[in-house]
C-alpha cells in the first residue's frame, strides 16, 4: 500500500519521510518503507545525481512523472506487504501558464492508496528554507509569504478532495520551528500505527 506526502516544496516533506523511515528501522517496522521516487526519476533522465535531474527545466522533469507513477504501483504490486511512503505532490503551479495542476487520481490509487498525509509550515519558515537553499537548489522558486500561503493552502485543499473522492484518511502535519522533525515524524508515524488498527 502507498502513503502519498504532499507539500510544497521547502514544507520538509523529504526531511520527515527519510525521519519517518529511520524511525521505522529503528523500532524493526520494516514493512515501512520510503518509495524510491528519486531513484526512479534520476533513471529515467539519465542523468547521475538527483541534483542534476532537479537542473533539468520543469517541463521535462514532469514528463517522467507518469512512468515514475506507473513504476511506484507496479513496486508497491511486487511488494504488497510494504507500506510505501512516497514523497510527492497533489498540484503545483505552473509557472508558463501560471495556473495550477492537479495531480490526477489514478486507477490504482483506488486500489492501492492507503492514506494521505500534507507536510505544511509557517510560510515564513518555508520562504526562509527556500532562500537558505537557493544557491544549491535551483528548481526552488523565491516567492512572496502570500504566495507561498496561497500555493500551500491550495495543496492542502486537493489533498483534502481526493482523500475524500478515494476515502483514504488524512493527517495535515505540522513543521514549524517549535516542532522538531523527530516529533513531526513520530506524529506521522503514531498516525499510521492509528490508521491500521
Amino acid at each position: 500500500m502507498i502513503v502519498r506526502v504532499g507539500g510544497i516544496p521547502g514544507a520538509g516533506k523529504t526531511t520527515i519521510v527519510g525521519k519517518l523511515v529511520t524511525i521505522a528501522q529503528s523500532k524493526k517496522l520494516s514493512l515501512i518503507k520510503e518509495a524510491p521516487v528519486r531513484e526512479i526519476l534520476r533513471k529515467l533522465a539519465g542523468v547521475k545525481t538527483i541534483e542534476e535531474y532537479r537542473l533539468l527545466p520543469e517541463e521535462t522533469r514532469g514528463s517522467f512523472y507518469p512512468e515514475m507513477e506507473r513504476r511506484v504501483y507496479q513496486l508497491d504490486r511486487a511488494y504488497p506487504n510494504q507500506l510505501w511512503i512516497h514523497d510527492s505532490h497533489f498540484s503545483f503551479f505552473n509557472r508558463k501558464t501560471s495556473q495550477y495542476n492537479i495531480r490526477p487520481i489514478q486507477l490504482e490509487d483506488y486500489e492501492q492508496l492507503f492514506a494521505i498525509v500534507v507536510v505544511v509550515a509557517n510560510p515564513s519558515v518555508i520562504c526562509d528554507h527556500r532562500i537558505k537553499d537557493f544557491s544549491t537548489r535551483s528548481d526552488r522558486h523565491l516567492h512572496s509569504v502570500e504566495t507561498i500561503n496561497e500555493r500551500q493552502e491550495y495543496e492542502i485543499k486537493v489533498a483534502y478532495l481526493q482523500a475524500k473522492q478515494l476515502k483514504v484518511p488524512i493527517k495535515i502535519l505540522r513543521n514549524d520551528n517549535n516542532n522538531s522533525t523527530l516529533d513531526v515524524s513520530m506524529a506521522f508515524l503514531m498516525f499510521l500505527i492509528s490508521t491500521q488498527e
